[in-house]
């Protein structure tokens, strides 16, 4: 299986002649692999796993968005171990030997992947309608039609990837066995391809690119532009910080950042994608240079990190998720929290009436 754990238009290509001699491109390449995914790969297990509980917890359930985001932290795990398995068969030792192996595990990467793009573009439109059309975000953004979203995302997504079980399969690589496609289907794989790049890739892009740009247009035409007089600008002020501290503008800024940060670290790996594609099509070439290599290794590792790195967005600008994490680290319920508050307050109040 190639290196995104996902065929791609360059698993045909071969590297060329000069790439048999040791040079400092491989030594790059390997310290990648070696290094770069394994971190990413425990970084993100273990954050995903405090996410998801955090967003599980009786408190944070209600809050907007929290089951796509849970559901996201569930994705993105099953992803990493994927990974993980893709990356000790490749370069510590085979451990897929046998079809059904390998096809579970091409399966299921295609699912994780593709419902971790989707439930961010799900996220993204909750605050999309809660910006933009406020009075329709009752009816629109609830628990329940989250839920039900999820469901629905997931049968789909479950039953479209079906074909990995009869497209791939253990072939010969030299002289080990590895989990590839099967050739007979290279025809079938390549046209899977390009509508598995236009429902995950080019279509998803788009909607976040679109929503998020009029989102933070909403947003700053909310801001006042005349130059407040003394008494005012006191005023403005105090507006500010309440409109700061209100939760649906923590929750906005924390999801913007989440679905940003996604489309960054994406855009490196489509647009290769899209080049190996095209390239496919419109040049004969059978091999490619170490340094493209290099670079495509790169721009994965850069995708991997959207796997991994929602944990310290959701830390850094997420008051509630980290006042939820608190607890969680300290072995506390909130219904504990919420009665050492109250009693906090009775007896400062008691303190100051004596």
């Amino acid at each position: 299986m190639d290196s995104d754990t996902q065929f791609n238009a360059s698993s045909n290509m071969t590297w060329t002649h000069d790439q048999v001699s040791v040079s400092p491109w491989i030594e790059a390449i390997k310290v990648m692999r070696n290094i770069c995914i394994p971190v990413i790969v425990v970084v993100g297990l273990l954050g995903n796993t405090l996410s998801l509980m955090v967003f599980s917890t009786k408190s944070m359930r209600k809050t907007s968005s929290s089951v796509f985001l849970a559901s996201l932290a569930f994705v993105d795990n099953t992803f990493l171990v994927c990974l993980l398995i893709t990356w000790i068969d490749g370069e510590i030792n085979s451990i897929l030997v046998t079809d059904l192996a390998c096809q579970l595990l091409i399966y299921t990467t295609y699912v994780a992947s593709c419902l971790s793009v989707w439930f961010i573009v799900c996220f993204t439109f909750e605050r999309f309608i809660a910006i933009c059309f406020p009075l329709k975000s009752t009816l629109i953004c609830s628990l329940f039609r989250e839920k039900g979203t999820v469901l629905i995302l997931a049968t789909i997504t479950c039953l479209m990837y079906n074909f990995s079980f009869w497209t791939t399969g253990m072939e010969q690589w030299g002289p080990v066995m590895r989990c590839s496609h099967n050739p007979k289907y290279i025809q079938f794989l390549n046209i899977v391809t390009w509508i598995d790049t236009v429902i995950t890739m080019i279509i998803p892009f788009l909607l976040i690119a679109f929503m998020n740009s009029m989102v933070l247009r909403s947003v700053i035409k909310c801001q006042p532009k005349e130059k407040p007089t003394t008494s005012k600008r006191r005023e403005k002020v105090n507006t500010t910080k309440s409109q700061r501290r209100s939760p649906q503008v923590r929750v906005t800024r924390t999801l913007l950042f989440v679905s940003t940060t996604f489309l960054v670290l994406n855009l490196p790996s489509h647009i290769m994608r899209l080049y190996n594609l095209i390239s496919l099509i419109t040049t004969d070439r059978q091999t490619i240079s170490i340094q493209f290599s290099f670079l495509q290794e790169m721009t994965l590792v850069f995708y991997y990190m959207t796997f991994s790195c929602n944990f310290f967005l959701y830390a850094c600008f997420g008051r509630n998720f980290r006042h939820a994490l608190y607890l969680i680290l300290n072995c506390q319920s909130v219904k504990e929290d919420n009665r050492k508050r109250i009693l906090y307050r009775l007896s400062s109040s008691q303190g100051r009436v004596s």
